[in-house]
């Protein structure tokens, strides 16, 4: 599994937000997209998955995205948002079942074997516990939990999330963190893509980062080669300082 961009631009009317994006994001590995506010890195995830539109090729296992059927792409690609929408009146155990239909036919219904796939998906995305109650009445890092345990039941080889733990505690947070690199690891065509706001967060637990600031790539490669003061200071028009943590060696980014 790969997905890569070429010339890639992608507008709000007649602003431009993101220009001439060039990238691929390889398999086997943890990606983290990051950037100051209103650089576009959500909006980048919205376009990878054909939710908005874009100019230049977007390609999923070197076929356009945009050429896909639906079906095709969420056998490929599973995406889990920042917030899902209110009022959601399923159970959390029925939003998850419903990821199962893009690998069934029409009218056909859920089997033993999808069923097993959402169960398994419910424990390791530790949202089994509230799976009876309705989405709408859960918290929204509950919601969260079971957005993720949506995604896994699909069974994709590419996971794109928009800031998967925003709504967690710090526990759950290296938690979904370390699931999502276990995941990867699991099969090496895998690959994760995920807007990550914290970029001590990202450090630690991504392979490969992708800068966006003034509209383009600022800067892509390891956490090392991202992370360094003058990068930093320029895309975010603030003093920061990295440091290695004394213990676990992961980079550490604070704004001065």
């Amino acid at each position: 599994m790969m997905l890569e961009l070429r010339g890639v631009s992608v507008s709000y009317g007649r602003a431009g937000v993101l220009k001439e994006l060039t990238h691929t994001f390889a398999p086997g590995q943890v990606h983290a997209i990051v950037g100051p506010n209103g650089a576009g890195k959500s909006t980048l995830l919205k376009a990878m998955l054909c939710l908005h539109p874009y100019r230049g090729s977007m390609r999923i296992d070197a076929a356009e995205a945009r050429t896909l059927h639906p079906r095709q792409r969420a056998r490929k690609v599973a995406y889990v948002p920042q917030q899902l929408p209110p009022g959601i009146e399923f159970s959390g155990r029925q939003f998850v079942e419903l990821a199962r239909y893009a690998r069934l036919r029409r009218f056909d219904t859920l089997t033993a074997q999808d069923t097993e796939v959402v169960e398994q998906a419910l424990t390791h995305a530790g949202a089994l516990g509230w799976a009876h109650k309705p989405v709408r009445h859960t918290s929204g890092g509950q919601q969260q939990l079971t957005s993720l345990a949506r995604a896994l039941a699909q069974e994709p080889q590419a996971l794109l999330l928009d800031e998967p733990t925003s709504a967690l505690d710090i526990s759950h947070e290296a938690k979904v963190m370390r699931l999502l690199r276990q995941w990867v690891a699991e099969d090496p065509q895998r690959l994760v893509v995920a807007v990550v706001h914290d970029l001590s967060l990202a450090a630690r637990f991504s392979d490969q980062l992708v800068l966006l600031a003034h509209g383009g790539i600022a800067r892509s490669g390891s956490p090392p080669e991202v992370l360094t003061t003058a990068i930093l200071s320029e895309a975010f028009g603030v003093q920061v300082e990295v440091s290695a943590h004394p213990r676990t060696g992961a980079l550490q980014v604070q704004a001065r």
